[in-house]
């Protein structure tokens, strides 16, 4: 009768929690500190209701602490060995974890308590407990760990993995598996503010946590400012390896119409503090952060600028040391753009990008791109404003920014003159080795050696020129020939634009040279003759120096005539 009695008075919530905090008293002298519950309410093989736990470690600082903790159970049968929980809640909690610099932490103590050792021999002939979690919810916990083995060399800038403080972390996890991982499980709707500031507003996945991976599949991440789906791994050696993300933590990433934000990263790589980079990302990353590859990547930033094809970074997040290696099925910019990007990139205020590009208006390119940012290999196909041009170039550009390049550059239909602001030029197709300096005018030095197809000058297209010379910013020199229905020219020497009074020193034969065809005169005039000049000047009063002409030949409507030479010798009269 009087263990009926008992048995029927346990049924009761506070005979229930006489007894659990009888045993909490228990433990708390047996661990020598405090273990404290306000009322336990069982329903047999139905649920479990907790409220007002607290366990202090050895320090007498908070534990574990939970106003309410609730077990909802499916199953329970101690002959089959089955535990089938429906739902674990804990609202409003927190977790303090501590790991001391003997390599000892603040759980070591329960766990030592309930430790009874291993068995020396393992009875495989008794079935393990069948143990299954339906649903786990978490409201608001707060949790902290702290590895006092460690220095805070973060300064509260990102997110520490030896000095994490989470507060409010809410979560609800389904299907739980301890046996084959440390956890897998569906996480839903993970949110959670770490002291440093970063602030994850939504984390939904597929989630399995082992020794040395994460992995997360169907994946939704909303922080602040990045959203990223769907697919993301990290391999690594140990959890410690997150202090050095960069160069310890392997990635694969999968994106799906994704956004990312440098300030979102560098919370877990703070050396990208210094960046600010906003990028719309499709397609697939692996490696380290400063050993990537990506395929099928399409990347978008600011207004206009995209790139999309297969990549290898090294380097980041050092920009400047960064190497890129890029196959690209497309991508476009615009100097407006491009001076945005690469100041978020690099820091730098000022404008990256030389003047000059504005002109090219709104660029595309497909080809590759191989080198540092200040030294590389451009191949491919440029589309411009201006026209097309297909290059094989190594440009290298020094700290003021002045670039210098060699290579082969062909053009169709570019429009030269727009680009160096000179109104008798026109557009050009040419097949150019090109070797220089400089982008504007005035400071260009450049070595040229090929065929132009055609160019326009006064309004008049030349076909079918060749050139072997060098500009030095107004300066040429060199060898020109032009094979046109309306003019043949052979040109040895140079010409200088640079001073007041221009200076000419070249020999010269021009043949069939119609003047009215080539709108230098109004009237027909055919021209032949042979140039020998070493002379200055615009006009007659100023000119100075001497003029050969040999071999005249002059023909119009009226008459054709010959003359055997002129020469002409002046001071300059002024």
């Amino acid at each position: 009768m009087l263990l009926a009695l008992l048995v029927f008075s346990l049924q009761f919530k506070s005979v229930q929690t006489y007894f659990a905090q009888k045993a909490a008293a228990y433990l708390s002298k047996e661990l020598n500190t405090t273990v404290s519950i306000k009322s336990l309410y069982i329903k047999p093989f139905k649920s479990i209701v907790l409220e007002d736990l607290l366990v202090l470690d050895l320090q007498k600082d908070t534990l574990l602490s939970t106003p309410a903790f609730m077990v909802d159970i499916n199953q329970l049968s101690i002959k089959k060995k089955i535990i089938d929980i429906n739902t674990v809640q804990i609202n409003n909690g927190t977790f303090f974890l501590k790991d001391f610099k003997d390599n000892s932490s603040n759980l070591d103590f329960i766990i030592n308590y309930f430790d009874s050792g291993k068995p020396s021999v393992k009875d495989s002939t008794k079935k393990p407990y069948k143990i299954d979690f339906g649903r786990i919810i978490i409201n608001k916990l707060n949790f902290k760990y702290k590895n006092f083995k460690a220095k805070d060399l973060t300064q509260g800038k990102s997110v520490n993995f030896d000095n994490v403080d989470v507060k409010e972390l809410s979560v609800i996890m389904e299907g739980l598996d301890t046996k084959n991982h440390l956890f897998k499980t569906n996480i839903k709707n993970l949110t959670l503010r770490e002291k440093s500031g970063f602030y994850l507003k939504n984390l939904t996945a597929e989630t399995t946590v082992d020794s040395n991976a994460i992995e997360l599949k169907n994946l939704l991440l909303v922080t602040n400012q990045s959203r990223l789906t769907n697919y993301y791994q990290m391999k690594f050696n140990s959890f410690k390896d997150f202090n050095k993300y960069i160069d310890n933590v392997r990635m694969k990433a999968i994106f799906k119409d994704s956004h990312i934000t440098s300030k979102d990263v560098a919370f877990f790589a703070p050396e990208l503090n210094t960046m600010k980079l906003d990028l719309d990302v499709d397609g697939q990353i692996t490696g380290l952060v400063n050993n990537l590859r990506a395929k099928k990547l399409s990347v978008k930033s600011g207004k206009a600028t995209y790139i999309k094809g297969d990549f290898v970074i090294k380097g980041l997040p050092k920009w400047e040391e960064t190497f890129m290696d890029l196959k690209i099925d497309m991508a476009g910019t615009n100097k407006t753009d491009l001076d945005e990007v690469l100041a978020g990139i690099t820091g730098k205020k000022k404008k990256i990008v030389p003047s000059i590009v504005n002109k090219f208006g709104n660029i595309n390119f497909n080809g590759s791109f191989t080198g540092f940012q200040n030294d590389f290999i451009a191949y491919g196909e440029f589309k411009t404003k201006l026209g097309k041009i297909v290059s094989d170039v190594n440009m290298k550009i020094d700290k003021n920014d002045v670039p210098s390049y060699s290579g082969n550059v062909k053009t169709y239909d570019f429009n030269l003159g727009n680009l160096i602001d000179e109104k008798s030029l026109g557009h050009i197709t040419s097949s150019l080795y090109v070797k220089g300096r400089g982008t504007e005018l005035k400071h260009l030095t450049e070595k040229l050696n090929g065929t132009v197809e055609y160019i326009d000058f006064n309004n008049y297209r030349y076909r079918n020129v060749k050139i072997d010379g060098t500009f030095d910013k107004k300066y040429f020199d060199g060898n020109l020939s032009i094979n046109d229905k309306n003019i043949k020219l052979l040109f040895d020497g140079g010409v200088n634009l640079n001073p007041k009074l221009p200076v000419f020193n070249f020999n010269a034969t021009i043949s069939g040279a119609k003047l009215k065809a080539l709108h230098l005169l109004k009237d027909s005039l055919r021209v032949d003759a042979k140039f020998n000049t070493n002379f200055s000047g615009t006009d007659l009063n100023n000119i100075e120096g001497r003029l050969r002409i040999q071999e005249i030949t002059l023909k119009n409507p009226k008459g054709t005539y010959s003359i055997d030479s002129v020469e002409l010798m002046a001071s300059g009269v002024g």
